[in-house]
């Protein structure tokens, strides 16, 4: 009997413990998308209470990313290491990278989403907080992504923080875990898949410069030969004239 009680008290203090530790912990997923595989499209209301479809943004790079307002610390760590990553994009943020952050909770209205947005100093015109009043509608969309959340009695949720970093054909790329999300790796994973960014100006001019050079010398040395040609008849004609007189001169003799 005694043991019972023992295991029981053991059993109880872990979960008294241990679930506000795990109260940010991944609960299983449905199916994490793997890499290479294109992600299903989202519609959902943005910041601006616009409709945004993930098509929209076809042929740009996407980091996707699952928040909440209410988040009392890892998502706000979260987003805090995707606008580092934002700034160290710099010209490179919002024409050919967008960042699309998704809100399970349903009282995140788009006024909420862009005054969280504003705080966290997001670029607006490169990144998308986007959120639905309709909670089966944010369920479905969530879950078809591979991501699953519980909100609690206290209103907090319990839910995966896997971040998906999408190519230009909206296929993953790289997972990433948001709390563990390093912005300098995450901005040099982006730059790879962006096409390179070589400056062909100095190559050009250089061409330019040696064809005019090629046709400057081409033109010289059509020029010399011309000059070699007329010095040449001009010899032959003294020649033949200084021959002629000779013959004369000999002739008279």
């Amino acid at each position: 009997m005694r043991r019972i009680v023992k295991y029981f008290l053991v059993f109880f203090l872990s979960g008294a413990f241990l679930n506000p530790i795990l109260a940010h912990e991944n609960v299983e997923p449905l199916r994490v998308l793997e890499i290479g595989e294109t992600v299903p499209n989202i519609d959902l209301i943005d910041q601006e209470e616009s409709a945004f479809s993930l098509e929209s943004v076809r042929g740009k790079v996407v980091m996707l990313s699952f928040i909440y307002t209410n988040c009392p610390d890892v998502c706000l760590l979260q987003t805090t290491k995707m606008r580092q990553t934002q700034d160290l994009l710099g010209d490179k943020f919002a024409k050919d990278v967008v960042f699309v952050s998704i809100s399970f909770d349903s009282n995140d209205t788009p006024e909420i989403l862009k005054e969280y947005a504003l705080f966290n100093k997001a670029d607006l015109s490169g990144w998308k907080f986007l959120g639905s009043q309709d909670e089966h509608e944010i369920k479905d969309t969530v879950e078809s992504l591979g991501i699953t959340y519980e909100r609690d009695d206290d209103g907090l949720f319990s839910h995966s923080m896997i971040m998906y970093l999408l190519d230009k054909d909206l296929k993953v790329s790289k997972l990433y875990l948001g709390q563990f999300l390093d912005p300098n790796d995450v901005a040099n994973n982006i730059s790879e898949l962006l096409p390179s960014s070589t400056d062909w100006t100095i190559p050009v001019i250089a061409t330019i410069f040696s064809g005019i050079a090629l046709v400057g010398v081409t033109v010289f040395l059509k020029r010399k030969k011309m000059i070699l040609f007329k010095i040449f008849v001009l010899e032959y004609i003294i020649m033949k004239n200084v021959i002629a007189k000779d013959y004369a001169s000999y002739r008279r003799h």
